[in-house]
C-alpha cells in the first residue's frame, strides 16, 4: 500500500525569500486593543528609531492599497483555511518573511497587531494562548504591550469613531476633528464596550506572562503626559536601542477629542461612575 504524505501549508509556497532572525528580533511587536493610541505610539517611535511603520499587517479589512496583509499572503497561495491552521507557526514565518521582504524603505518594520488579530491562525490547543504570539515569543521577538488606562474614554472613541468615521488624525491633515457634529451614546453601550476592553487587557496581560514573554506594559496616557519623553526612553532601552527626541517634537497625529462630541457625556460619566467606577481608574 502507498502511503500518501499529508500537504503542509508550506507545500504550496514558492521558495520562500530569506529571513534573518537578527532582523526579525530587531523589530518588535507592538501589541494593544483598537482605540489604545497605537497609531500616535507607532508613528511617534518608529520617526525616534528610524523604523518603517506600516499598517496593520493581519487588518484584513483596513481597505489600503498599499502594504503588504495578511490577506494578500492568502490570496497569493490560495491557502485553505484548515490548512493554514494545522501549523499555524510555518504560516506565520512564511507570511513574516514575505512581509520584511516587501519592505522597500529598507528599514526595520514595526509589527503592529491588535488582540483580536493575534487569534488569526487559532490558538494553541493545550494552553490556549494565540498562535502568534507564542511563535513571536519563540523567536524572541520583544513585544510592547499598549493598554489605554481609562477604558471608558477608549469605549467612547470607539463608539464615536464609528459614528462619525474618523479613524486617524494625521497632524499633516490640517483638519479639525472637532467639527461641531454631535452625537448621542447609549450609557449601557458605552459601559459593556468598556468592561471588554478592560477584559481584552486582562487576558493578554495573562497570556503574555504565561509564555514569558520578553514584553514590556506601558500606557497611552503617560505618553501624553508632561514627562513623556522619560517613558518612551524607558522604551528604547528595552528595545536596546538609543536615539535623540527632538526639541520641539510633536506625535504626528493629534487627538480627536472623542468625549467632546458626544452631547450626552456627563450623563455616562455618571451612570458608569455609580456602575463601575474602576473602568476609569484602568486597573488592570
Amino acid at each position: 500500500m502507498r502511503l500518501i504524505r499529508k500537504k503542509k501549508p508550506e507545500d504550496d509556497l514558492p521558495p520562500s525569500p530569506d529571513l534573518n532572525f537578527d532582523d526579525l528580533q530587531n523589530s518588535f511587536v507592538l501589541l494593544s486593543h483598537f482605540r489604545s493610541g497605537s497609531h500616535m505610539f507607532k508613528l511617534s517611535i518608529a520617526q525616534f528609531l528610524g523604523m518603517a511603520s506600516p499598517p496593520e499587517p493581519f487588518n484584513v479589512s483596513s481597505g489600503l492599497d498599499s502594504g503588504y496583509f495578511f490577506d494578500s499572503f492568502i490570496d497569493e497561495n490560495g491557502f485553505d483555511p484548515k490548512l493554514m491552521l494545522q501549523d499555524g507557526q510555518t504560516t506565520l514565518f512564511n507570511f513574516i518573511t514575505r512581509f520584511f521582504a516587501h519592505q522597500n524603505s529598507g528599514k526595520t518594520p514595526i509589527i503592529d497587531l491588535k488582540y483580536s488579530q493575534s487569534y488569526m491562525l487559532g490558538v494553541n490547543h493545550m494552553s490556549m494562548n494565540p498562535v502568534i504570539l507564542e511563535a513571536f515569543t519563540e523567536w524572541k521577538v520583544p513585544i510592547i504591550h499598549l493598554i489605554r488606562r481609562d477604558f471608558v474614554a477608549q469605549a467612547v472613541s470607539h463608539l464615536v469613531a464609528i459614528e462619525s468615521g474618523d479613524y486617524l488624525n494625521q497632524r499633516s491633515d490640517n483638519r479639525d476633528a472637532d467639527n461641531g457634529q454631535r452625537y448621542w451614546l447609549d450609557p449601557h453601550e458605552v459601559l459593556k464596550n468598556a468592561r471588554a476592553r478592560k477584559l481584552a487587557s486582562q487576558t493578554a496581560i495573562q497570556q503574555l506572562e504565561s509564555m514569558e514573554a520578553r514584553v514590556m506594559t506601558v500606557f497611552f496616557e503617560d505618553f501624553l503626559s508632561p514627562d513623556w519623553t522619560t517613558h518612551y526612553r524607558k522604551c528604547f532601552r528595552f528595545l536596546d536601542k538609543y536615539a535623540d527626541i527632538p526639541e520641539g517634537f510633536n506625535p504626528p497625529t493629534t487627538s480627536q477629542n472623542s468625549a467632546k462630541r458626544v452631547a450626552n457625556m456627563e450623563e455616562i460619566v455618571d451612570f458608569i461612575t455609580k456602575t463601575d467606577q474602576l473602568l476609569f481608574m484602568g486597573n488592570t
